[in-house]
């Protein structure tokens, strides 16, 4: 993975995990905290593969949509 994803990998508080999260065949390695007991998990396949603006966008929109979904709740 390339120093520029690593870097924000930091910038949204990922955290690799010391034993990866298994789930439908995938192994996930990296974890943010979303808050209110919601986590987003990353793959290195996906981060390897996927275009930095894309990981990006993805993330802003899934802020957006967690944000949205608590506040009419």
């Amino acid at each position: 993975m390339d120093k520029e994803k690593m870097e924000w990998l930091k910038q949204i508080g990922a955290v690799k995990l010391y034993s990866p999260y298994k789930c439908k065949g995938k192994e996930f390695k990296y974890l943010v905290s979303m808050g209110d007991d919601r986590y987003m998990y990353y793959s290195e396949e996906y981060l390897n593969e996927t275009p930095l603006d894309e990981l990006k966008s993805k993330f802003e929109w899934w802020c957006s949509l967690w944000s949205t979904s608590q506040s009419t709740v």
